[in-house]
């Protein structure tokens, strides 16, 4: 989970994911306790789960991999309207970043 480190050092206090039903929603939520364990994370920031039509701002990551996924395929359009404003790195099987 790349995100971890990156809200460790800022100022956020709650991460808010989309959730995806009960049991991969559990699964965010051990892992986030393991980050917690592990000293990763504070254990301030907290992990809450909500249905995408309930908080609109959830919408907003659907937006980004759309239009970057479009641009992989060849309508570039849109991720070049956002792509200065997105931090993207690529990830290999074990989640390691790519070089």
């Amino acid at each position: 989970m790349m995100l971890g480190p990156k809200l460790a050092a800022s100022d956020c206090s709650a991460l808010t994911l989309e959730s995806r039903g009960r049991t991969l929603d559990r699964r965010d939520s051990r892992l986030w306790t393991g980050l917690h364990t592990s000293g990763q994370l504070q254990r301030t920031l907290t992990l809450s789960h909500l249905p995408g039509p309930a908080e609109p701002l959830l919408w907003i990551p659907d937006i980004v991999c759309g239009a970057f996924n479009m641009a992989a395929r060849g309508d570039a359009r849109a991720w070049d309207v956002l792509k200065h404003r997105v931090t993207h790195t690529a990830l290999d099987s074990k989640g390691q970043p790519l070089a």
